[in-house]
């Protein structure tokens, strides 16, 4: 399941393209995509948290977020689906002007694994690809609340918290959540991202740690 928690009720035109390339790469193989929107949530987090909903009560095996205001490409999609990994992403470029990621650093050393995917603290949930029985753990391990939008409750998964002081994004959260459990977030660096506003922004994080001695950063706001 592709998950766009589009809180304006809209997505980019580039987004739907991606979708439907995404589509398209996955039939190839013999693989199916369901594609959910959640529009007009007054947050990220209960639109996130409401797809989870939807995703455990369907019969799809992997859920991936994705920004409704991105563009990817369909083959990457279908690869980052195919990892044997129960959670992986892609490090999006942010807006803005200095080249940044979203995604936060383990070790000051990258070291990839065999299939080039490296462990990190946290990852956005911009594009993220999460297997269902991390979703189902995480459920069984978070509060359930009813959500104004929704007739049945949901997990409360992703959420804001403050954590000595500092305020965590909901995707960060997510990640903390899941390392407690036992989970390692990977992500892939070598897969392109474009972040699209005012202006468009293109990204290779693999490319960017090659150019940046210290590309871990501080920043604990995930997206943007």
């Amino acid at each position: 399941m592709l998950g766009v928690p589009a809180r304006s009720g809209t997505v980019e035109l580039a987004t739907l393209y991606a979708a439907m390339d995404s589509l398209t790469a996955l039939l190839a193989r013999g693989d199916v995509l369901v594609v959910q929107g959640m529009p007009g949530l007054p947050s990220v987090e209960m639109a996130c948290n409401v797809l989870v909903a939807m995703f455990l009560d369907s019969d799809c095996t992997d859920l991936v977020l994705m920004g409704d205001d991105q563009g990817w490409d369909g083959t990457e999609f279908a690869k980052l689906c195919a990892y044997d990994a129960d959670i992986v992403g892609v490090g999006v470029i942010m807006k803005g002007e200095t080249e940044r990621y979203t995604c936060i650093l383990d070790a000051d050393e990258i070291q990839a694994d065999a299939n080039g995917l490296v462990e990190v603290f946290t990852v956005g949930s911009g594009y993220l690809r999460i297997r269902r029985n991390v979703l189902e753990h995480m459920a069984n391990a978070s509060e359930w609340y009813h959500c104004a939008q929704r007739v049945k409750t949901v997990p409360r998964i992703f959420e804001r918290r403050v954590i000595d002081g500092v305020e965590w994004s909901e995707d960060n959260t997510f990640c903390l959540k899941a390392k407690e459990l036992g989970y390692k977030i990977l992500v892939d660096p070598e897969m392109h991202t474009e972040h699209i506003g005012k202006k468009s922004w293109h990204g290779h994080m693999g490319d960017y740690w090659r150019a940046c001695n210290t590309p871990n950063d501080d920043n604990h706001e995930a997206t943007s």
